[in-house]
């Protein structure tokens, strides 16, 4: 293949693409394809900028076999805002990423040839082939980007849970038993809080879920043998948080249908929350309630319809409930619900993956509550 001549600039090297798909390109594909290429490579936003316009001066009809688009610096500069300093880093950039390739001409401007007849036959400039050729690799890369973004979001949503739950287990720990000294666990919960990354920045949460699960573990272990011998709810087998109740079920035995859920157990564990309602007498005006007080707090209407959907709308209204409880009492106090809406979605996963009983929650909060 003849070797364009490329002028003062070194030539990155050109992806093929077929006639074929070249003839059925439009700009929504390109742009389709840009908006990948800028999540895959994580390109720069002045990058995204200039090669939106690039895209946009796409014609419709290929130039010789190309993809090829002829926007001058200026024109580059008046659209983008950008200096032509600055546009003449960033086209070298896209050029070094292969996500466009060159066609120069001998001065290095971009320019299209035409026919006696006005019709462009050859064309000097960038070339988008790339861009569309890479676009299945781009979107592979995209979906791994976008796993790995769930599973970060999933890891931060369970230290908020594993978090909570241990500071509920040292308050109880410090409660039930003053004797007990725990400054350790407490200066540990105050060392990881400061050790934990936000959900904003680089830095991976692998490491502090794991730490947060360990003292989860460690302070309610700990609560657990304190109340082996006692009269308490909790015996020593029981692995669950310490606001729940006991595990007493026997394995091999098929357990009844849970009892229906109390509207009255529900309002005395979370007075403030039905403070909120004009007064619930049935558990169609529950899921209403729930249904309007949901955005009161931030919880988007996807986890309110998965909760819906995994839960029931009677035992989703519930689960929100109690978490609107545990927001207005954190409001009043130092330790505040900062997202309330991913905290429901990661408390809605729990009860439905039966990590946590929602009956135990509500009389375990009936519990605290009368003492």
């Amino acid at each position: 293949m003849e070797r364009p001549n490329t002028g003062w600039r070194h030539s990155a090297p050109v992806v093929p693409i077929a006639l074929s798909e070249e003839s059925d390109t439009d700009r929504t594909d390109l742009f389709h394809a840009a908006h990948l290429a800028v999540q895959a490579l994580a390109l720069k936003p002045a990058c995204r900028y200039v090669l939106d316009q690039l895209v946009g001066c796409y014609r419709g009809e290929p130039v010789g076999g190309r993809l090829l688009v002829w926007p001058s610096n200026e024109f580059l500069e008046e659209r983008t805002g950008l200096s032509e300093r600055t546009i003449r880093y960033v086209v070298a950039a896209l050029l070094s990423a292969g996500v466009l390739s060159a066609k120069d001409s001998a001065n290095g401007k971009r320019f299209a040839i035409r026919s006696k007849a006005g019709q462009i036959v050859d064309a000097y400039g960038l070339d988008l082939s790339p861009l569309l050729a890479r676009r299945k690799e781009f979107l592979g890369k995209v979906a791994i980007i976008k796993t790995e973004l769930e599973r970060r979001r999933r890891l931060f949503d369970e230290i908020t849970i594993s978090r909570r739950a241990a500071e509920e287990a040292l308050r109880s720990l410090q409660a039930w038993f003053p004797e007990i000294d725990t400054g350790a666990h407490q200066s540990a919960i105050e060392r990881l809080r400061c050790q934990t990354p936000r959900r904003t920045s680089a830095q991976g949460p692998d490491a502090a879920a794991d730490a947060w699960r360990t003292l989860r573990s460690t302070i309610e272990s700990e609560f657990h043998a304190a109340c082996a011998g006692k009269n308490s709810r909790h015996i020593e087998n029981n692995n669950d948080s310490p606001d729940q109740s006991c595990n007493k079920r026997q394995r091999g035995i098929e357990e009844p249908a849970p009892p229906p859920l109390s509207l009255t157990d529900l309002a005395t564990a979370c007075p403030d929350a039905f403070g909120y309602t004009e007064g619930i007498a049935t558990e169609r005006e529950l899921v209403g309630a729930a249904a309007k007080l949901r955005g009161f707090i931030g919880i988007h209407e996807s986890a309110w319809d998965e909760a819906r959907e995994k839960l029931g709308p009677v035992m989703a209204a519930a689960a929100f409930m109690i978490v609107l409880q545990r927001y207005d009492r954190d409001q009043a106090g130092s330790q505040q619900i900062k997202n309330p809406g991913g905290y429901f979605r990661a408390y809605m996963r729990m009860i439905a993956e039966g990590r946590v009983d929602l009956r135990d929650e509500i009389a375990a909060m009936r519990r605290r509550r009368a003492n």
